[in-house]
């Protein structure tokens, strides 16, 4: 899809593109000087290609996009899509991924984000830098519920020998960690898991569910899709309880530190989450080389789950939103999870770990 728009942050036409494969080596160049950040394996060809193309998440064509200026790029984002099921029927959102802007073009970035409202009428930024916090208010986006990150150490000594630095520092995390790896799990009390295809069935029961609050939901080829990541090995597992599948949850694997990257009890009976989350912290174990398991709360209940299974918080990931309609209602709180964005497969080698 191409368009012609004049910004009112610049004198000259820009150009919206959707970009396709043939672009990739542009788009890295591009990312790689505005992030500085050369040679990231974030950044990797084969990744975006996956990322901005590859069939999977519910979005028509291309998912990457750029504003060009005399021929260059001088914006890009890619829009990740957001299905969020409220109270009061579906609402369609972006989050937008790898946005970028030339900081000799003043407002480019800006200009793509209104360019993607066309797309859908709910813009969502998770994190960021805190350049970006000062600049989401001003042009739209209010900041929401913060999500709180948790880790449970599953191996501290084999962190330690696997950490870039193994200096005092580390030798006191060690310690800490070793203390931290004893915190107890919670009892199965019937649940088990069984790494499996994604069920159809299980994605169609969960989502036929009412939703409390703007709860994110996506379907089996989204699951799928990130089975495909090539940069990252993602996990399915299905939520066993009495022989019939009530869940399931997706751990990606990004060398030594393990990812919830998201769970779901799919079927109706208020279960207690810490016995659900006792089984995915298990299935994590399962692999030798899982040092740490993070995990993230978008609802209190979830973070009484999580510390009841011996996980500590991490911090809290800042969440901005534009819904200019009140689609989401009055609600600041949001269930997403690291699937609504890049967070379960991006790689940090310098800082492999949360704890």
């Amino acid at each position: 899809m191409y368009a012609r728009l004049r910004s009112v942050y610049l004198d000259l036409p820009l150009r919206l593109e959707a970009t396709t494969p043939e672009s990739i080596r542009e788009i890295v160049s591009f990312l790689e000087r505005v992030f500085g950040a050369q040679g990231s394996p974030n950044f990797r060809a084969d990744l975006l290609r996956w990322k901005y193309y590859e069939r999977g998440p519910a979005w028509p064509g291309s998912r990457s996009y750029v504003l060009r200026k005399d021929g260059r790029i001088v914006a890009h984002a890619c829009a990740w899509p957001i299905r969020l099921a409220t109270p009061n029927g579906e609402v369609q959102a972006i989050q937008m991924l790898d946005w970028a802007s030339d900081p000799n073009v003043a407002g480019a970035g800006v200009a793509l984000s209104r360019q993607l409202e066309a797309f859908a009428p709910v813009l969502i930024t998770c994190g960021g830098s805190e350049d970006t916090h000062k600049i989401l208010p001003k042009i739209g986006f209010t900041p929401h519920e913060p999500i709180a990150n948790y880790a449970r150490v599953l191996r501290p000594l084999r962190q330690f020998l696997t950490r870039p630095s193994k200096g005092i520092r580390a030798l006191g995390k060690l310690a800490r960690n070793v203390t931290w790896s004893m915190s107890g799990i919670a009892a199965n009390r019937g649940w088990s898991y069984e790494r499996t295809d994604p069920d159809p069935e299980v994605f169609s029961t969960w989502n036929a569910r009412p939703p409390s609050g703007p709860t994110s939901r996506y379907e089996e080829p989204f699951a799928k899709f990130l089975l495909r990541c090539p940069a990252v090995r993602f996990e399915y597992f299905s939520l066993i309880k009495r022989g019939r599948r009530r869940g399931f949850f997706l751990l990606s694997r990004v060398n030594g530190q393990t990812r919830l990257a998201d769970l779901r009890i799919v079927a109706n009976g208020g279960e207690d989450l810490s016995r659900v989350y006792a089984v995915a912290i298990r299935a994590a174990k399962a692999d030798s080389t899982a040092c740490e398991l993070i995990a993230t709360a978008p609802a209190p209940q979830i973070a009484l789950a999580l510390e009841a299974n011996g996980f500590r918080p991490r911090g809290a990931t800042p969440v901005f939103v534009r819904d200019p309609k009140g689609l989401l209602g009055d609600t600041k709180r949001l269930r997403l999870s690291m699937l609504d964005d890049d967070s379960a497969f991006l790689k940090f080698p310098e800082h492999p770990y949360s704890t």
